[in-house]
């Protein structure tokens, strides 16, 4: 059996990456849930202890999610993150900011 070589070693390892990045992207099902979770924010709010978004993009690439939403208060909130390894990592947050 021959020895492997280094750069088969990291071709192995970001292939493996790779695949585990596919299989785990988050949906916008997963995004909607973890925003609700995390800030409150829901389409169609209903009740005072949560923030209504009037806009959001979401693209959907083969390996990662880039998601923005954008609140509906005045003056207007937004929150961008990327979604990778079913889990989101903010990009950009106002939500906080001050009025």
């Amino acid at each position: 059996m021959r020895k492997m070589k280094v750069w088969e070693y990291i071709v192995i390892a970001i292939t493996v990456l790779w695949v585990l990045m596919v299989e785990t992207v988050p949906s916008d099902e997963e995004y909607h849930k973890w925003l609700e979770a995390q800030y409150k924010i829901k389409r169609n709010c209903d009740s005072s202890g949560c923030i209504d978004y009037y806009s959001e993009g979401i693209t959907m690439l083969p390996f990662l999610m880039i998601a923005e939403t954008n609140t509906s208060e005045s003056p207007k909130r937004s929150i961008k993150v990327l979604g990778v390894y079913n889990t989101f990592f903010v990009l950009e947050n106002n939500l906080n900011a001050a009025s």
